[in-house]
Formats: C-alpha cells, sequence, structure tokens
C-alpha cells in the first residue's frame, strides 16, 4: 500500500511500473505453555501462531486434568485474554484465539466441573461444565435428544461421600429441580463411584442418563 501512494501508476495498465513482494521468512517467537497441558514447556513458534496453534505444539490440555474452558495468556504478568475451546468447537467462534507475541504465557487451569451424558443424545460423553451452567447446557453441548430418547424424563447417579443417589428429573421442572436440589448447579465437582464397587467412591462427575422411548 505504501508503494501504491508513492507511485501512483504502479501496477496498472500501461503504466510501465510492476512490483512484486515476496516474504522470505517468519520471525520465531518463545512462547510458554503451562499448567495441565501434556507437554508443558517453551516452545520457538511463528510469529503468526494463534494460541491454538500453541495449545497445538504442547499437545493440547491434558485429557485427565486440563480444562478446555479457562485457557488464560498473560503478557507481560497481565491477563490478556481467557479462552473456551468450547465457543470454537460449537460455533466456530475464535474471536478470543489471538495471536501470540514472544514471551507470551499460556496457562490451561485444571478443569473444574466435569459431568457425564450417557443414553440417547447425540453426543454422549463428558462435558466440562463452568459455574452457573444447567443440565439445559450440557444437553445443548450434546447436541440435544435423540429421536428414540424418552424425554419426559432424565436419570442422574450420583455418588455423594457416603451413598450413591439415583434422582428421576422431569425435564419440564430441571430449572426448577436445579435450584432446589442443587443438580447440576456446577457450584463444585461433583461424584461418581464405581458401578461393580459401590463402597468404591471417586471424586469425579455426575453421570446423566437420558432413556430411550418404548415403543
Amino acid at each position: 500500500m505504501r508503494l501504491r501512494v508513492l507511485y501512483q501508476g504502479l501496477n496498472t495498465a500501461n503504466s510501465g511500473l510492476h512490483a512484486q513482494v515476496t516474504l522470505g521468512s517468519v520471525r520465531s517467537i518463545k512462547v510458554t505453555l503451562l499448567g495441565q497441558v501434556v507437554r508443558p514447556g517453551t516452545y520457538t513458534l511463528s510469529s503468526l501462531t494463534t494460541v491454538f496453534n500453541a495449545l497445538y505444539a504442547a499437545g493440547g490440555p491434558s485429557p485427565d486434568r486440563g480444562s478446555f474452558r479457562n485457557i488464560r495468556v498473560y503478557r507481560s504478568n497481565r491477563l490478556v485474554r481467557t479462552l473456551d475451546i468450547y465457543d470454537f468447537l460449537l460455533r466456530a467462534d475464535q474471536r478470543n484465539n489471538i495471536r501470540l507475541l514472544d514471551q507470551d504465557i499460556v496457562f490451561v487451569d485444571h478443569y473444574s466441573t466435569r459431568i457425564e451424558l450417557a443414553g440417547e443424545v447425540k453426543q454422549p460423553g463428558l462435558y466440562e461444565m463452568r459455574v452457573g451452567e444447567t443440565l439445559k447446557n450440557a444437553l445443548a453441548f450434546a447436541g440435544e435428544f435423540t429421536d428414540r430418547a424418552y424425554t419426559a424424563s432424565v436419570n442422574l447417579h450420583r455418588n455423594t461421600p457416603t451413598e450413591q443417589e439415583l434422582i428421576t428429573v422431569n425435564t419440564a421442572d430441571i430449572a426448577y429441580l436445579i435450584r432446589r436440589l442443587g443438580i447440576v448447579t456446577l457450584l463444585a465437582p461433583f461424584w461418581i463411584g464405581s458401578t461393580t464397587k459401590l463402597a468404591s467412591v471417586e471424586p469425579c462427575f455426575d453421570r446423566v442418563t437420558m432413556p430411550c422411548r418404548r415403543n
């Protein structure tokens, strides 16, 4: 653009003036990835690197303990961006996938709360939940119910430190029950134990099961 301002006829028909610029090499930057990533450390990366590129180089958040929803970028000891990978996975939203600068730090925190959705949802699996999110948010993450789902109620399996609970939740009353019983309020980690050894209780996640509709 600066050449075009200086030479008004540049690359125009019959001007006799033509210019072509080629980028020969891209400078490198050093970025440090800390916390719950597969391969923490300092990486030498392209100056065009984004947060996602850096996470890819480090193997991403640890599947066992890393958060996909609380990834922080620090620059000169200041927090400059917090990134939620779910924004990209579910909505293709990359607004927080910023370009990194030399000496930036990407920190992946521990996940806070996970729940498991099983049964008749389109995409069963483990989902990380943030404070304030409800079962409705989790169902949206999983693509909602399948066509075979019995949608009048869902089953919630939970182990407390002393016992195993099975709660049937009427889907019409999910929001009310969340407030009343603390179901998926996500203020603290939940519990699930071994299905074969009920005495073995491990801090992990609630299991929400969507039953199949019976013909």
